[in-house]
């Protein structure tokens, strides 16, 4: 009993339906900032190049600029463009729909085949979040500093221990130095509320409102502080995930995503990979775009399967040694390794 949807070809169906309906779905990234940081970007082949741009093709370095005596040549550009090769994974979920089940529940008015399909992309976008956590809070991706002192619990309540303030504007200040003006803040939700604690913090966030911060509603008082240094956004990322083994009744293992290791601030952009920023996830759009569903009949087991793929890769941009396949440490960012544990 297939659902309804477009384009059969061998018993499957394209579902735009369940596509609409996941798209829809109020909470399908709740918590999530993957794709705030890294935005989407299409690409139209599964791997190939794509141009970059470092930070020595606006500096001096490049020829800009230079005194020009009469009748002379133009300066020389002596800047090159780079380059960096990408390449997408497949990506892949399955939910099955048994007959009784979806039979039972349609005289109710559940539709099972959508709540299951949002399901399963909140999941994969789980796992993706994961692969942007590990890109983004990585010091062999972006420079990466010490703090005053390390977010222990001993430091938290010392003037002259940890101090999330200086942290932060030393991060600003670092960014600047490559040219960068920084636009957001990532702190992990348990970093975050160890510096609404902080005295240090509390005394520059007084003249902001309030008194004594205990709530997460409070961040717009980080945002004023640095909004006349660039900062538009602070992410505060609240999503875990299972860790336990895939199985049927396997006991849920659950654990925040995002690093409580490191504070990270810079630029973020979407667009194409050469306008720069932290970085982007590159999806191969001639295969459906970020998802692709479709579903088809089971007879063996009496229920619709509903597959859902993607072709996707997660890249970090502004590698000033990067080029082909090279690595290098991105000028787009910077960290503060503040090695918070909760003890």
């Amino acid at each position: 009993m297939p659902g309804i949807g477009y384009g059969i070809v061998n018993n499957q169906e394209l579902r735009a339906d369940l596509a609409a309906y996941v798209a829809s779905s109020p909470d399908i990234d709740d918590m999530l900032i993957g794709e705030q940081v890294m935005p989407v970007f299409n690409v139209d082949a599964a791997s190939g190049q794509f141009l970059t741009e470092s930070i020595s093709d606006s500096g001096t370095q490049s020829g800009a600029g230079l005194d020009t005596a009469p009748g002379s040549e133009y300066a020389e550009d002596t800047s090159v463009n780079g380059y960096r090769y990408y390449f997408t994974s497949k990506r892949t979920a399955k939910a099955v729909v048994p007959e009784e089940f979806e039979s039972y529940l349609t005289r109710y008015n559940y539709d099972l085949q959508a709540r299951k399909t949002a399901l399963k992309v909140r999941g994969m976008k789980i796992r993706q979040e994961v692969r942007v956590n590990a890109a983004i809070m990585n010091e062999a991706n972006f420079t990466s500093s010490a703090p005053v002192a390390v977010y222990t619990n001993a430091n938290q309540v010392l003037t002259t221990g940890a101090d999330p303030v200086a942290d932060i504007t030393a991060l600003i200040l670092a960014n600047n130095t490559y040219g960068v003006m920084p636009d957001t803040l990532i702190i992990s939700n348990p970093v975050y509320n160890y510096i609404l604690k902080n005295p240090n913090f509390l005394n520059v966030y007084k003249p902001f409102g309030l008194t004594a911060p205990n709530s997460i509603a409070d961040y717009n008082a980080v945002l004023n502080m640095f909004r006349d240094r660039g900062i538009k956004r602070v992410l505060i990322p609240m999503a875990s995930q299972n860790t336990a083994a895939v199985g049927v009744g396997a006991t849920p293992v659950m654990s925040p995503i995002w690093s409580n290791t490191y504070i990270w601030c810079g630029k973020t952009m979407g667009g194409s990979p050469s306008l720069g920023g932290a970085g982007r996830i590159l999806v191969w759009s001639k295969m459906g775009g970020l998802y692709t569903i479709k579903s088809w009949w089971d007879n063996n087991t009496d229920s619709t399967q509903i597959g859902i793929k993607q072709f996707s890769n997660e890249i970090i941009l502004g590698q000033e040694n990067a080029q082909g396949n090279a690595a290098g440490v991105s000028t787009f960012g910077q960290l503060c390794k503040v090695a918070y544990t909760g003890s």
